[in-house]
């Protein structure tokens, strides 16, 4: 499975209190699944609901996973994190608002689409906030979820992902990454790298962070403004 790097935020904690999440395990509870990377999409399309497996992860067999890197457009993603989100919780986020977007692929040429997700959304309770978490790794054929826990809110709140004026979507950001540069640097380590593209206006990542990292080492990065693009 190809890694989603989650960088810790800035004043993660606040005496002794995680100020926002970070990854699965700040969740309290969190859960598995199967997929089926060839089939879930048009199964979704055909409108099926069954199409996560308890059955752990591991127990697929790898051989039956497509190889190489996945087309799947960051749309695709969030289909499928509505899609378990129902399952799971029988509700819709309709009344929740994106708190980030984490996408990462590994480098290859004419690169479109992106190989894992994590996509997290939140909304106010109490005098805080809670959080669900959505890591989705078609190339493993698994997804992972997580829930319940709940955040301090801050003076001035959190800030959200504003999906309906997102013009530069992560599909958008890599490509204008590729045109600036990265292209450049991926083909010079001989695509021995992965590409990691992060939007969390909460960890002072408010414009798409684009990087190539070639084991461990950044060998290109850009940031791109996702309402302009510039």
């Amino acid at each position: 499975m190809i890694a989603v790097l989650i960088p810790a935020c800035s004043s993660l904690y606040d005496n002794g209190t995680q100020r926002y999440p970070i990854g699965l395990s700040d969740h309290l509870d969190r859960a598995d699944y199967g997929i089926d990377p060839t089939t879930i999409l048009s199964d979704l399309d055909q409108g099926k609901a069954d199409v996560f497996s308890s059955i752990p992860t591991t127990a697929v067999a790898s051989n039956s996973s497509p190889s190489g890197s996945f087309p799947w457009s960051q749309s695709d993603y969030l289909r499928i994190a509505s899609a378990l989100n129902k399952f799971v919780w029988k509700d819709d986020f309709s009344d929740w608002y994106l708190y980030s977007l984490v996408f990462a692929r590994r480098c290859q040429d004419n690169s479109v689409g992106f190989d894992a997700a994590d996509i997290i959304y939140y909304k106010e309770v109490d005098q805080g906030y809670t959080t669900r978490e959505i890591n989705i790794y078609p190339l493993d054929r698994g997804a992972s979820w997580g829930g319940s826990s709940e955040f301090p809110r801050p003076l001035l709140g959190w800030k959200s992902i504003n999906g309906t004026q997102l013009k530069v979507t992560a599909d958008d950001a890599l490509q204008l990454a590729e045109k600036r540069g990265g292209k450049d640097a991926r083909m010079k380590a001989s695509n021995s790298c992965a590409i990691h593209l992060l939007l969390k206006p909460n960890g002072d990542i408010s414009n798409w962070l684009v990087f190539y990292d070639n084991a461990g080492s950044i060998i290109f990065e850009i940031t791109i403004d996702p309402y302009t693009g510039n």
